[in-house]
């Protein structure tokens, strides 16, 4: 339901009807001689509320959810790892999301074009589904987009903090450019939390900055 807005903002007709002064696509949409803004969000006849923007993002939602098997329901919160995510897979249990754990990656030296090749493949396998929700990909981007080859690379949190290097910002947009929407860092951590824990804590501060990072 995070990806919601955006996905619906920018929703393609083509996964529904647009209907125009010469085509009728399905018997339910309204044909004028300008195109209907409600063509656009019809499907087989029939007014998908949740797929039109001009509707708030409540009533949206409600629509949606309202429309949903418990099994969509449950795929939709279920995230799997991406060596599990197969086309079929992602069709049959409607899966929200994917995630690659550190060292997870779609092939040896995988660059950022193989990257989202393999982001719009498991996409395209979610939006087809029966009500077409969009999966939200996500990956351990802890030292900069790591798992991108030759993306750059940087110290651990314990070593930025000494530093005061910002981060956050470059390694948002090295994770956006694969096509991946959600990075699982960086991250708040306390410096009174384990050894393996400590390493990833920045300052005992507990103010944050614009870049999500302790100060």
């Amino acid at each position: 339901m995070i990806f919601l807005q955006t996905w619906l903002s920018s929703y393609s007709a083509t996964n529904g009807c647009r209907a125009n002064s010469t085509t009728t696509r399905h018997p339910g949409c309204r044909v004028t001689r300008q195109p209907s803004r409600l063509s656009s969000f019809c499907y087989r006849g029939e007014y998908l509320k949740y797929k039109d923007p001009i509707k708030s993002l409540s009533a949206r939602i409600r629509d949606l959810l309202g429309r949903m098997t418990l099994e969509e329901k449950i795929g939709q919160m279920t995230q799997i790892e991406r060596k599990d995510a197969f086309p079929d897979v992602m069709k049959k249990y409607f899966i929200g999301s994917v995630l690659s754990g550190g060292g997870s990656v779609p092939a040896p030296k995988a660059t950022a074009e193989t990257w989202v090749n393999m982001v719009n493949e498991l996409q395209k396998c979610a939006l087809s589904t029966r009500l077409g929700i969009p999966m939200i990909y996500g990956i351990d981007a802890v030292h900069g987009n790591n798992n991108v080859y030759r993306a750059t690379i940087f110290p651990h949190n314990v070593g930025l903090g000494v530093t005061r290097q910002r981060i956050g910002a470059a390694t948002a947009l090295e994770v956006r450019a694969t096509g991946i929407q959600y990075a699982f860092s960086p991250c708040i951590a306390s410096h009174k939390m384990s050894f393996g824990s400590l390493t990833r804590a920045l300052f005992i501060s507990q103010q944050i900055n614009n870049f999500g990072l302790l100060v």
